[in-house]
């Protein structure tokens, strides 16, 4: 709240009055700080926007009719949809990758039953880099407050780095037990 306070004088400069204003000055404050609290909420939906695009886990999201309406750079660089093409807006049944990788049955089981459905170790070849991938896939359905199913959150893990280091360690491990042993003793007793 604000007061403005004037005074009227005569010819004598006598005060003959006072004139006070009061302001409120509560909704221009209000008003200043809805605004600057949806600005500091801009910002932390642009930060995590940001963080969602850059994010090692390829994601798709579908809606009720099976239609793609969220993905993330990790899944197009994944699933061959880069060079500006987009999964959004088409639909995840129809898809030709998604058909071919033989994922829609485990996506029908999900909508159908309403519960998450993991798959681990998915092979899958890109068809445009022809590089052999191996996936932890995981459907979960999106429900609202009411348990009415909204659609389906899909998430793929690239596990490829760690799959071919297991299948190295393995292969070493092979060569290594097949390998004469020379054993050496380290004594460790004073004589």
């Amino acid at each position: 709240m604000s007061i403005s306070i004037a005074a009227r004088f005569d010819e004598t400069l006598e005060i003959v009055g006072i004139l006070a204003i009061l302001y409120d000055r509560t909704e221009e404050k209000l008003a200043e700080e809805l605004k600057i609290r949806h600005e500091k909420q801009k910002e932390k939906l642009n930060y995590i926007s940001l963080l969602f695009e850059k994010f090692p886990i390829g994601v798709i999201v579908t809606d009720e009719k099976n239609v793609v309406t969220i993905e993330n750079e990790a899944v197009k660089e994944l699933l061959d949809y880069q060079d500006g093409k987009t999964m959004l807006g088409s639909n995840f049944v129809e898809d030709v990758s998604i058909k071919e990788s033989g994922l829609i049955n485990v996506y029908k089981k999900s909508l159908k039953t309403n519960k998450q459905v993991k798959l681990s170790n998915i092979k899958y070849i890109s068809q445009k880099t022809k590089i052999e991938h191996f996936l932890d896939i995981t459907f979960t359905p999106l429900n609202d407050i009411d348990g009415n199913q909204q659609g389906i959150i899909i998430t793929f893990i690239d596990r490829t780095l760690l799959h071919l280091s297991i299948s190295k360690m393995t292969e070493l491990n092979t060569i290594i037990n097949r390998s004469p042993v020379v054993a050496y003793t380290l004594n460790t007793e004073k004589d």
